[in-house]
């Protein structure tokens, strides 16, 4: 799936219902980097997982993890997110 945030196309996996669990790669990663993981945590929750910017299927600039974090946050609704995902990735973000 794709979601403009900002100035950059982000892609993103959304799989699974419940709870979201959000997995953020490091540096030079990819959101496939969460196969295993995704897999498995999608019996149970809903597991999304991003490009960051200029990663992956990402275009734009790399951000920092802060600045993405706000960024992916105030996108929310263009990902049919809940409540509950905002709350997470902004506690990631402080």
């Amino acid at each position: 799936m794709l979601a403009t945030i900002g100035n950059a196309d982000i892609y993103f996996s959304d799989e699974g219902e419940g709870n979201p669990v959000v997995f953020v790669h490091g540096l030079g990663g990819r959101s496939t980097n969460w196969a295993y993981q995704r897999r498995y945590f999608q019996r149970d929750y809903r597991v999304i997982c991003p490009d960051l910017p200029g990663h992956g299927a990402s275009s734009g600039h790399a951000l920092s993890f802060q600045s993405f974090a706000g960024r992916f946050c105030r996108g929310k609704s263009t990902m049919r997110t809940n409540g509950s995902l905002s709350r997470t990735a902004y506690a990631a973000s402080e």
